[in-house]
């Protein structure tokens, strides 16, 4: 019998192929999933202005000290805001019914990006052409037009359980965990999108998240969505459920327990007698704001095995790196047919009197397709949807050497405010970029040859209280 086609819908992630053999899963964390920052393009024009469209006006006055105040008037309302950044961007809060929002906007010309949790505005600048503004290249229209672009990084809060089911006998016990899954976009274009899923889990000693490095990996869609973050508005505002499927659709507000921020969501819901899920999708924006699944009967406590887990959106941003990530490659790293890596793995338990597991291992990555500003890899072997990753200018195997020209030991280039790790610039030179990421039991040294830009290792090591782990990787191109 023909297999039946699965055609993507919001309630169900189609059109992404995803890692799953458990070495490859490795291989492609090495080189892409461990990247702790997402960065977006930084623009000269100046952010003080006044900025709208039909429905917002935002209003920024520079105060000296890279501080900003101002309002922002949404459907006829207005707050007073306080915010810090550049002269391109800043991140800051108002306070509406009691209640603080942040936000973050950005200026690129005379448009504004503004973002504020899930909602994204792109304002135009009131009363003409700023002072002083310089030609820069733009993102490509399309993607500056969505609610997501390259940069982009989108955290979970992510949580499953599992339980064998009272027919395993009496002493049965149910097994579950929670955690940060975060989704950092890499390329988007009208077709594909690319992005890599990074997860951590609370630490046993507590107080912070650690990273799982070997856990997540990269996606890759070509039906024009994010299916696990993000579809166009446009989609979803025409949904219906296919014809002769159980699946329900409908339309309504949503609303975050924390901050109590509403929103007009679509939600999709399936349940059959074994698997039951719920997406729940931000119309304006296209961002998935929640989704629950579940497998094995309802009724609690259940005879036979179930599991369930949830997904809910933490928070939506993006960082800025000091050169702009759409350049695109240059022509001797476009040319490149691959990498090589080899990688040695060492492992323990901390405080165990045991000697650590060792385990070596070597891969080669062929380019599979070529972007004008990425390189999608996949590891040479593999088949089916499995062992992506990606050569890109946001440190993914590459940071561009006139970048490197302009950095300065010490720099501070990103803090992420969910899982605390800071990333700055430990060492630089004629020879080498040595990018440094540190946070609550994680240290990861990068190192690029200045010259090439190209990354020639990676030392990452990890201790959460329970496991000791140190990936050590060395990268070679291959011409």
């Amino acid at each position: 019998m023909r297999r039946q086609a699965q055609h993507p819908s919001p309630g169900r992630a189609g059109g992404r192929e995803t890692p799953a053999l458990h070495r490859v899963h490795r291989l492609a964390l090495v080189l892409s999933a461990l990247a702790l920052v997402s960065v977006v393009l930084a623009q000269a024009a100046p952010i003080a202005g006044t900025f709208a469209d039909d429905r917002v006006t935002l209003s920024l006055r520079a105060i000296g000290g890279g501080q900003y105040t101002g309002t922002i008037a949404i459907d006829g309302s207005t707050y007073q805001l306080s915010a810090t950044g550049s002269p391109d961007r800043v991140e800051g809060a108002f306070v509406a019914g009691g209640s603080s929002f942040g936000f973050q906007a950005e200026v690129v010309g005379d448009v504004l990006t503004l973002v504020s949790g899930a909602s994204r505005y792109t304002l135009v600048r009131q009363g003409g052409t700023a002072a002083q503004a310089q030609p820069q290249a733009s993102p490509p229209a399309a993607a500056a037009q969505r609610a997501i672009q390259r940069g982009t990084r989108l955290s979970y809060d992510h949580a499953a359980v599992s339980h064998a089911g009272t027919n395993a006998g009496p002493d049965v016990r149910s097994v579950g965990g929670r955690g940060i899954t975060r989704f950092t976009v890499l390329h988007i274009d009208d077709r594909t999108c690319v992005m890599s899923m990074t997860m951590f889990m609370e630490a046993a000693s507590g107080g912070h998240w650690s990273l799982q490095p070997f856990s997540g990996g990269t996606l890759v869609s070509r039906d024009g969505t994010c299916p696990e973050v993000w579809w166009p508005p446009e989609r979803l505002a025409t949904y219906a459920a296919p014809p002769g499927s159980v699946e329900q659709v409908h339309r309504g507000p949503f609303q975050f327990e924390s901050g109590g921020h509403t929103f007009d969501a679509l939600y999709v819901r399936q349940e059959l007698a074994g698997t039951r899920y719920t997406r729940v999708w931000d119309l304006a924006s296209g961002v998935a704001l929640s989704n629950n699944d579940g497998t094995g009967p309802v009724q609690v406590p259940a005879p036979e095995p179930t599991s369930s887990s949830y997904m809910i959106l933490l928070d939506v941003r993006t960082a800025t790196y000091p050169w702009d990530l759409h350049t695109p490659l240059p022509a001797n790293v476009q040319a490149l047919a691959g990498v090589r890596i080899d990688v040695s793995v060492s492992q323990s338990f901390v405080g165990a009197n045991l000697p650590p597991h060792v385990e070596r291992f070597q891969a080669v990555f062929d380019v599979a397709e070529r972007f004008q500003d990425l390189l999608l890899l996949r590891v040479r072997g593999s088949s089916g949807d499995d062992g992506y990753s990606v050569l890109s200018p946001d440190g993914n195997l590459f940071v561009p050497p006139t970048a490197i020209a302009q950095l300065r030991p010490g720099q501070r280039l990103d803090e992420d405010p969910i899982t605390g790790g800071v990333l700055s610039v430990e060492r630089v030179d004629g020879a080498a970029l040595v990018l440094a990421i540190d946070g609550p039991g994680l240290a990861v040294r990068r190192t690029y040859d200045a010259a090439t830009g190209l990354q020639r290792s990676e030392r990452l090591e990890m201790n959460d209280g329970i496991n000791h782990v140190v990936i050590e990787t060395t990268v070679s191109a291959i011409q």
